[in-house]
C-alpha cells in the first residue's frame, strides 16, 4: 500500500455517491418588476414660521429643566452603583482576609448592605430635591 493511499471500508460505497443524479430546480416565472413610484421632494413655501421671544424663553426654560433632570437622574445611578461597588468590594477583601477558601460570606453580606444602602442613598437624593421645587 502506498503512502497517499487511503484504506476503503467495504460499507463506504462512494463510487455510489458520486454517480447519483444532482436534484433538478423546477422552472419558474421570472418575477414582475417593481411597480414606478413617483416622488417629489417637499419645498419650503418662501419662509420659515417666525418664532416669538416669549416661546424662545420658554423653551430654554423647558430644555435647562429637562437637563437639570438628567443631571440628577444620572447622579442617582451613580450613586447607588459607587455605593453597591464599594460594599462589595470590601466584603471580598474580608472574604480574602478572613474567609479564604470558604463561602463568601462577606462578600454576600457587602452586596446586601451596598444595595440597601445604594437605595437609601440614591432616594434621600431624590427626594431632597423634589422637596425644593
Amino acid at each position: 500500500m502506498a503512502e497517499n493511499d487511503v484504506p476503503q471500508l467495504e460499507d463506504d460505497n462512494l463510487e455510489d455517491r458520486n454517480k447519483a443524479p444532482l436534484p433538478r430546480v423546477p422552472p419558474h416565472t421570472p418575477l414582475p418588476l417593481p411597480p414606478e413610484v413617483a416622488y417629489t421632494r417637499p419645498t419650503l413655501s418662501g419662509q420659515l414660521p417666525k418664532v416669538s421671544p416669549i416661546t424662545q424663553v420658554q423653551t430654554q426654560a423647558q430644555l435647562s429643566q429637562g437637563v437639570q433632570g438628567y443631571g440628577l437622574a444620572i447622579t442617582a445611578a451613580i450613586t447607588l452603583a459607587v455605593t453597591l461597588l464599594a460594599f462589595v468590594a470590601l466584603g471580598q477583601w474580608m472574604d480574602h482576609r478572613w474567609n479564604a477558601g470558604g463561602t463568601p460570606w462577606f462578600t454576600i453580606g457587602g452586596l446586601l448592605i451596598g444595595v440597601a444602602g445604594g437605595f437609601y442613598n440614591m432616594i434621600r437624593l431624590l427626594s431632597s430635591t423634589t422637596r425644593k421645587k
